[in-house]
């Protein structure tokens, strides 16, 4: 089976190829499925045949960092608003304006308060990470600098 040097396997005979058998074929085209890479590092020949192995890690676009960050924001306040019963943040600021039952609209008021604090915290944080004035932190890390929400008793 034809592999060419530039990391691709055909059928067909490439210039720059080399022999390998159906089963080297079959193992580097299988760990291709799996998302590997074919790794032809040390050269290629019968006896050193191409290798499935893991890709390398990339280290992500500052675009991806930045809706990582702001998507795990909005699963935080959502989980918030969750823990003290309401379905989700949006669900909870709902209640700001509600007259009838003073506790939901207090929290609702304070669902709201916190989420213009959070929001203004996590652009400006997330835009000093873009702008290399920060370290780019964990999710975890990222969310711990969040700022409290403070429930009326």
């Amino acid at each position: 089976m034809p592999y060419a040097a530039n990391g691709t396997i055909s059928r067909d005979w490439i210039d720059g190829g080399i022999e390998i058998t159906e089963e080297q074929y079959a193992v580097a085209l299988a760990g291709i499925l799996e998302g590997k890479v074919v790794s032809v590092d040390g050269g290629l020949s019968v006896t050193h045949p191409p290798e499935p192995v893991q890709p390398p890690p990339t280290e992500p676009t500052p675009d991806e960092v930045k809706v990582e960050l702001l998507w795990q924001t909005q699963v935080f306040m959502d989980e918030k608003a969750r823990e003290a019963g309401y379905d989700n943040l949006l669900t909870a600021i709902s209640y700001a304006e509600e007259p009838t039952v003073e506790k939901f609209q207090n929290e609702g008021k304070a669902f709201r308060a916190w989420r213009s604090l959070v929001w203004a915290y996590a652009n400006e944080q997330v835009n000093l990470v873009l702008s290399g004035d920060r370290p780019q932190p964990g999710v975890e890390e990222f969310l711990n600098g969040l700022p409290s929400l403070n429930l009326p008793a």
